[in-house]
Order: structure tokens, then sequence, then C-alpha cells
């Protein structure tokens, strides 16, 4: 699960073991994330004119 999510957002995450020493966990994620093919861009608020509904 943490690693899909890591990936969602453009990072990667590295796992080193060693026996009896137990476990080191990496995870990079950039400070801006591309937006993923999957999901739609937020769209631009409309401008709202004076005197008009929005």
């Amino acid at each position: 699960m943490t690693r899909k999510i890591i990936e969602e957002h453009g990072g990667k995450m590295k796992v080193e073991s060693v026996v009896g020493r137990g476990s080191s966990f990496q995870m990079i994620i950039p400070e801006k994330t591309p937006v993923s093919s999957h999901r739609k861009p937020a769209e631009e608020p409309a401008e709202v004119q004076a005197g008009q509904p929005a």
C-alpha cells in the first residue's frame, strides 16, 4: 500500500535488510507531483461577473 501511494506521487521507495540488524526504508517524493494519467487535473474556477449568478 505504501509503495503504491509513493509511486502515485512520482516518488520512489527503497528497502535494505540485514539479517540480525533490521531493515532500512527510504522514501523519496518530489516537491511538485506530476498529474497522474488516471486523474483529471483540477478545473479552473469560472469567472463571476458583477451582478451575474455564479
